[in-house]
């Protein structure tokens, strides 16, 4: 039971407050601590992420450290909106009979009845349908793709659909949700709504799927793809140890490879590496986050960088730690408080732009970050409104 309300307590401060429940079960049953990451998927090929290291050596070591504090202005996401959840009036609900254009955000100010909203790249703001009661088969999980054209939502019989917003199209996927996208959304991972087994990859263009079974100890949460079709996928379980991390690559014909990450000189007293790297956009490079231990639970810090050709850590971006820090729409230098303890920055993903990051005070997100992985500046872009209780960006599953 102690497992179990740590479980409770860590997801309920990460995750969208309508699938605590759901995701804690799922959880329980695959490792004894919950770390955040971003799944995507990929046609062939696999890349399995085979360890995670709770730190004892010597702290940073000869990995580069890179001060993620320097406003990022070579970088944007111009699809984002200033603000999110500004308008707590009602939405329209999501037409289904002509284009709304690229989605940009998703977010909800309660757990349900309150229905999930979508907002586009012209500012809109629409009400998604959904199943009137909450059920293990669906839960209400609506994810965006990387370009924003696609989103996956369960409609009102709890079936899920793929909805093209450019268009008026769906797919139907029945009781199976998108748990990953590939970097350029070309490809969808689906999983069954009650699991984060991937049974499939589907190709929303054309509809076509493609069977993916993988081997029963090979179960683990998706979390990335390279572009030639490999995926990477987070170990469940953390390992008091500084056993090094294993990168093993399997493609279409089951031929493997190898990469080490060696990360004796990477971690400090009370740190681990989370167990579900993000695949940068380029697919050559994979992004970890740092987890700070404390009193048995797990609080995301900096963010490192790791080569997959051959585990090498080239560059760990140290993100802030506190209690203030800079509001987007605020002249430089002021500064506005937040409440003491849960302040975090949490990697959700890693599109062409750069890592997003979601900054959280307490259980509540705050606002929408973008750091630039060739400088690690980092930049506030988008401030979350009060009474929103989650967000999704785009490229964001988990």
């Amino acid at each position: 039971m102690n497992e179990l309300r740590e479980l409770f307590h860590t997801k309920a401060a990460e995750v969208p407050c309508y699938d605590v429940g759901g995701q804690v079960l799922r959880a329980a049953r695959r490792r004894r601590r919950v770390v955040r990451g971003v799944p995507v998927a990929a046609l062939a090929g696999v890349l399995a992420v085979v360890g995670v290291v709770a730190a004892t050596g010597p702290f940073g070591g000869s990995v580069p450290i890179v001060a993620a504090d320097r406003p990022a202005v070579a970088v944007s996401l111009p699809w984002l909106p200033a603000i999110v959840g500004e308008d707590d009036g009602e939405a329209v609900p999501l037409p289904t009979d002509r284009a709304v254009g690229a989605g940009s955000v998703l977010y909800g100010r309660c757990a349900p009845p309150c229905a999930p909203r979508l907002v586009t790249e012209d500012g809109r703001e629409y009400e998604l349908p959904g199943p009137e009661a909450k059920s293990p088969a669906a839960p209400r999980v609506p994810t965006l793709s990387p370009d924003g054209r696609w989103l996956s939502y369960p409609d009102a019989g709890g079936r899920y659909v793929l909805r093209d917003l450019t268009d008026v199209r769906t797919v139907p996927t029945g009781t199976r949700r998108v748990i990953g996208w590939s970097a350029d959304s070309r490809w969808a991972a689906l999983a069954d709504a009650t699991d984060e087994d991937v049974t499939a990859l589907l190709s929303p263009g054309d509809a076509r799927e493609v069977p993916m079974t993988l081997p029963t100890d090979e179960q683990r949460p998706l979390a990335g793809l390279t572009r030639d079709g490999g995926a990477v996928f987070g170990t469940t379980e953390a390992r008091a140890d500084d056993a090094p991390v294993e990168l093993r690559m399997i493609d279409a014909n089951g031929a493997t490879r190898t990469a080490r990450v060696d990360t004796s000189d990477l971690l400090g007293p009370d740190r681990e590496l989370s167990g579900f790297p993000v695949l940068a956009a380029d697919g050559t490079t994979v992004l970890f986050q740092v987890m700070r231990m404390r009193d048995g639970l797990a609080s995301p810090g900096d963010v490192v960088r790791v080569d997959l050709a051959d585990g090498s850590v080239d560059a760990r971006f140290r993100l802030p730690v506190g209690d203030a820090d800079v509001r987007p729409g605020q002249a430089v230098g002021g500064h506005e408080t937040g409440p003491s303890g849960g302040q975090h920055r949490q990697l959700v993903s890693a599109l062409a732009e750069g890592a997003v990051l979601v900054h959280w005070q307490g259980a509540l997100p705050y606002a929408v970050e973008v750091l630039d992985l060739r400088s690690g500046d980092r930049e506030a872009i988008t401030r979350v409104a009060d009474g929103v209780v989650w967000l999704r960006v785009r490229g964001q599953t988990g």
